[in-house]
């Protein structure tokens, strides 16, 4: 998986754990609660396993200029 796939597929559950935390705080109904925390646990799990520089293998941090912070490896836009 690239990064320029990892990156729209962490907008993504952004996204949708953003709403169904809002749903939960207007309804009240607990399946939101735990849709949301499931959400976000997949997205921590995701990042774990596939944040990494594909040259070097490390684990990225915020990489906004779209090189990696150890190698110098230039990510897959």
């Amino acid at each position: 998986m690239s990064i320029k796939q990892l990156r729209k597929l962490f907008r993504w559950l952004g996204i949708s754990s953003l709403i169904c935390a809002l749903l939960y705080v207007f309804t009240h109904i607990s399946a939101f609660r735990v849709l949301t925390l499931l959400i976000l646990g997949v997205t921590g799990l995701l990042i774990w396993l596939f944040w990494k520089c594909p040259h070097c293998g490390k684990g990225l941090r915020y990489s906004a200029n779209g090189y990696c912070p150890y190698c110098g490896g230039k990510l897959d836009e």
